[in-house]
């Protein structure tokens, strides 16, 4: 399966990571943290006491400070559902409404 870069932008530019969180069951509450520019959770990749699960929101992207896990929307759903980089771009763009290219499951050619 393949997918354009400008598909890809494409679809990490219509979305918000905040809401892909939220939408995938994690407790992400609104209280902002230190200077306003991103959210603390636990993270759902290990067991912990104190929140360490951040999200920048200008930057949309996620990083656990104690796992060492992070990413934009397509890092978080390939950790949190446990699939590959174009499995993940297919269901975020299915997910949230966004037409899938004509002809998406060719094979690149090299």
């Amino acid at each position: 399966m393949y997918f354009s870069r400008d598909f890809i932008n494409l679809v990490r530019e219509s979305l918000d990571i905040v809401t892909i969180i939220r939408n995938e069951g994690i407790d992400l509450p609104e209280k902002r943290h230190f200077y306003s520019i991103d959210l603390r959770t636990l993270c759902p990749f290990h067991e912990e006491e104190t929140p360490s699960f951040s999200v920048v929101i200008d930057k949309q992207f996620w990083h656990c400070f104690g796992c060492g896990r992070g990413g934009d929307c397509f890092g978080f759903i390939q950790q949190f559902r446990g699939v590959n980089f174009p499995l993940s771009v297919k269901y975020l763009a299915t997910r949230y409404g966004i037409p899938l290219p004509e002809g998406y499951n060719r094979k690149r050619r090299s």
